[in-house]
């Protein structure tokens, strides 16, 4: 039996709002209808099935008439992204032709002068063994060499601006050496002498730069040879050694005086002249030109390089330029602390430390040129032993 039922809602005396359920039986069910629209059902929910998995089927598989993408090959005329080159800036035909005439310009060959012919060349002009042939006369002897100068002059010849002492300075010392000292000292002048305040800090060295400047130009001035700024060496000594008193004081007076002939000095080494601010003396005082301590000084530091220099067989071949000049500053110096008026020259012994000194400094500047390294460091030892001797007794 099939039950309807039907919900009311109803009242009642004892409750209110009481829900109501009826119930109706059918007098004969519909059991074809149900049947049918069940089949019905059941038949729409088949073909919708077999639609819907059609239809996902076609989008999975691929069509038959359409290849893989493995067998898809590039265009022939394609060329791959790696030759692409950058776009470049049209120019315009005129800029295209000069460039190219510049080019064939540049490759251009140059057409040269064919070489001269001689057909009859005279064959008492050339020689055969220059060696041979050109060189005349004997071989110098290491005698000869032993002085620093090529050809010193041989008699003492007064020139413009010099003395003539009877001296042959050119024995001792050569020219280059001279002026490599001055070179030097301007160099240092030029970077102590800049404000009062570097100048009282570094007034040793300035002191010192000043006194050697005046033995310099002492030097040249009394030179027996050729040499640089001989015209303005009475001038420039004798203004130096002013400067070498005033430098003792750290006043601004001395540091004024100090800059002027720094500039001075600076302008002569340009290939300027040296102005007379100070009248030089007819003869040298060397007790004046410059003193004891600072020819000590600058012994010591000569005698320290040399002892460095000479300690070892590649030092000594490649300081071999700066070994000479040294030890022709110490022969000169040597000359200069003997000379009359300095400091303890008139004593025998003195004199003969001096020449013991002098003398193992010309021999080492031999063994330089002979390029003989044990006598240049055994003559060096002799330097610093002639100094320590001569320490022993004076201080």
């Amino acid at each position: 039996m099939l039950f309807e039922y039907e919900l009311f809602s109803g009242y009642d005396e004892s409750m209110i709002d009481t829900p109501q359920i009826r119930f109706r039986i059918l007098p004969w069910p519909p059991w074809p209808h149900i049947v049918l629209v069940s089949i019905a059902l059941v038949l729409g929910a088949l073909v919708l099935g077999v639609f819907a998995s059609h239809c996902f089927s076609q989008e999975k598989t691929p069509s038959t008439n359409a290849k893989p993408a493995t067998d898809i090959k590039p265009a022939t005329n394609a060329k791959p992204t790696t030759d692409v080159k950058p776009t470049v800036d049209v120019k315009p035909a005129a800029t295209e032709k000069a460039l190219a005439a510049k080019s064939l310009k540049r490759i251009r060959k140059v057409k040269r002068v064919a070489r001269p012919k001689f057909d009859n060349q005279p064959s008492d002009v050339w020689f055969d063994d220059v060696a041979r042939q050109g060189l005349v006369g004997a071989r110098p002897t290491t005698a000869q060499q032993q002085s620093p100068t090529v050809a010193a002059s041989k008699g003492s010849t007064s020139q413009a601006g010099g003395v003539d002492s009877g001296f042959r300075w050119s024995s001792l010392i050569g020219r280059d050496a001279l002026e490599d000292e001055i070179k030097s000292l301007s160099q240092d002048l030029a970077k102590s002498v800049t404000t009062p305040v570097r100048f009282k800090t570094n007034s040793g060295d300035v002191h010192q730069a000043m006194a050697m400047l005046s033995l310099s130009f002492a030097v040249i001035r009394e030179y027996d040879d050729e040499v640089r700024w001989k015209d303005s060496s009475a001038a420039a000594q004798a203004a130096l050694q002013q400067a070498m008193v005033n430098s003792r004081s750290n006043s601004d007076q001395a540091f004024n005086y100090c800059k002027s002939r720094k500039f001075d000095l600076e302008d002569l080494v340009r290939g300027g002249s040296f102005p007379e601010s100070e009248k030089p003396d007819d003869a040298l005082e060397w007790a004046d030109v410059i003193g004891r301590t600072e020819t000590m000084i600058r012994l010591e530091n000569a005698d320290d390089d040399l002892k460095e220099w000479t300690a070892d067989k590649k030092t000594f071949t490649k300081k071999r330029n700066d070994i000479a000049r040294e030890a022709q500053w110490i022969a000169a110096i040597a000359e200069a602390i003997s000379r009359e008026g300095m400091d303890d020259a008139d004593d025998d012994g003195y004199l003969e430390f001096s020449k013991a000194m002098k003398e193992a400094a010309l021999n080492t500047v031999t063994a330089v040129q002979n390029d003989d390294f044990d006598s240049a460091s055994r003559f060096a030892n002799q330097i610093t032993q002639s100094c320590d001797n001569c320490h022993e007794q004076w201080r």
